[in-house]
């Protein structure tokens, strides 16, 4: 987990993984203004452009302006997983999914302190 940071605490393998999450957490919480989630692309740009306007000012216009951007799969189809295979990942990404949600809950937070979505 890269936002836990570099040492050798964080790459430890039997280090308590939510020991690891609140880590993370922290770090988020110090270094990190915002962090976007790739399944909300616009909505972590607008999010960009309030809180790093002297960087970030102008990319929703952009990304928004540049071709084929409307087409995330690329026209690939995939099979969802099946409950059983769904209830496999879910246990052994338990951690995974725990900091995933949080990240989506801060950058929704965020939004909404922008008065976005």
């Amino acid at each position: 987990m890269r936002f836990c940071g570099y040492g050798d605490i964080c790459w430890n393998p039997s280090n308590d993984p939510s020991h690891l999450i609140s880590l993370a957490k922290a770090n988020i919480e110090k270094n990190y203004p915002v962090v976007g989630i790739l399944e909300e692309l616009d909505l972590s740009m607008k999010v960009y452009e309030a809180i790093l306007p002297q960087y970030l000012l102008g990319i929703s216009q952009l990304y928004r302006s540049m071709p084929g951007n409307k087409s995330r799969l690329n026209g690939v189809s995939y099979k969802p997983p099946s409950s059983e295979q769904w209830e496999i990942l879910s246990r052994k990404l338990q951690f995974d999914i725990e900091f995933y949600n949080y990240l989506r809950q801060r950058l929704h937070f965020q939004a909404h302190a922008f008065k976005f979505k």
